[in-house]
């Protein structure tokens, strides 16, 4: 009888030791239980399922970002150098939009609570920040909400898909997560800068269309279509200037003129005197216009005699060109030749001069 009350009495020592040591391992799991930090975002806009593509330039843009950019890009995108005149600049700002927000629900605590930590316990919270990506191409803003979840168990959590993020999320997968002990402040912090880059990058590539990028750069070529026609304009408009006040070397020219031909000089004098005629009926004109209120450019008649003031001076302009022509060949014939065959191509050159010089005068002067 004794003995099997000792048997009943090691049995129950027994039972409390077990217990005893369960209620350690439990208090000890809870303590040291596993803990993990994952961070996943999602666009609150809508992302824009066009094509992308387009070259770019990220002078002004930090580095990591930039090589999140980079690692993150489809093939139609290329970040190029600084010097690339193809390839748009991109400014990239990063702003805070309101406070850090609980998002856990009672559901994501429940199966800790019901199974004494064997299940894992999630805490939720949502930041929201304001993309904002400037370019040639226009201003883009896109809402980004990046998500922290900190999860706790008794068991390791690496083992339990359902720890991480990878549903319930626009975007998809989370994009940035480790296992293991995330109680290390610096490293916490670590983890969330780099997840926030990642999404940050994924916001400014949803901007990036090739449509965009294709119109812009049809529209530069227009720009620098129009640009060239504008300098050329104002080339011609210089040399005509050059021949209705005075042309280089003009005295040198005149001189040459009245010794080598008759009537030559006599012609530059009144086209000179025609179109300062017709200069001041332009003016005159203009000045009508805009007293009503309208614009000369859109007037016929003005049109037209602008045309003509243009035409005089153009052809006048030709005159000084052939004439600094047999002018030259005058000059290199006495220099080169000093012969008969250099007096004989001088007087070609300045039979020429006077050919041009009297057809622009029954062209444009008419009789005059």
């Amino acid at each position: 009888m004794q003995s099997w009350r000792n048997k009943v009495t090691e049995r129950i020592v027994a039972l409390r030791a077990c217990a005893a040591h369960s209620c350690a391992a439990l208090f000890a799991a809870l303590v040291y239980g596993c803990c993990s930090l994952s961070v996943s975002h999602k666009l609150v806009d809508d992302v824009c399922d066009a094509p992308l593509g387009g070259r770019y330039r990220l002078d002004g843009v930090d580095a990591p970002l930039a090589a999140a950019l980079r690692d993150q890009a489809p093939k139609n995108i290329v970040f190029t150098a600084a010097t690339d005149p193809s390839a748009i600049p991109l400014k990239i700002g990063i702003f805070e939009n309101g406070d850090k927000k609980d998002a856990t629900s009672a559901i994501q605590i429940l199966p800790c609570c019901l199974t004494f930590t064997l299940l894992p316990a999630f805490n939720d919270t949502h930041k929201d920040y304001i993309v904002r990506v400037e370019s040639q191409i226009g201003i883009d803003q896109v809402n980004l909400t990046q998500v922290q979840r900190d999860a706790m168990s008794s068991l390791p959590i690496g083992f339990l898909p359902c720890a991480y993020p990878l549903d319930g999320y626009e975007c998809g997968l989370a994009l940035g997560h480790d296992h293991g002990n995330f109680l290390n402040q610096d490293e916490k912090m670590d983890a969330l800068a780099e997840g926030l880059t990642n999404a940050v990058a994924k916001a400014v590539l949803s901007t990036l269309t090739k449509a965009r990028y294709d119109a812009y750069m049809k529209d530069l070529a227009g720009k620098v279509w129009q640009k060239k026609m504008a300098f050329e304009a104002n080339q011609r408009e210089s040399v005509l200037s050059m021949a209705e006040q005075r042309w280089p070397q003009e005295a040198m020219l005149r001189d040459f003129a009245i010794r080598e031909t008759t009537g030559l000089w006599d012609i530059v004098v009144v086209f000179r005197a025609e179109i300062s005629i017709r200069k001041k009926r332009l003016q005159k004109l203009d000045s009508a216009l805009k007293g009503f209120g309208r614009k000369p450019q859109e007037d016929s008649d003005y049109v037209k005699c602008k045309e003509e003031y243009d035409a005089a001076r153009a052809a006048l302009s030709q005159i000084f060109r052939s004439l600094e022509a047999a002018y030259l060949a005058a000059s290199k014939n006495e220099a080169l030749y000093e012969s008969g065959e250099a007096r004989t191509r001088t007087r070609k050159a300045v039979d020429e001069c006077s050919r041009v010089a009297i057809e622009a005068q029954k062209r444009i002067l008419k009789g005059k």
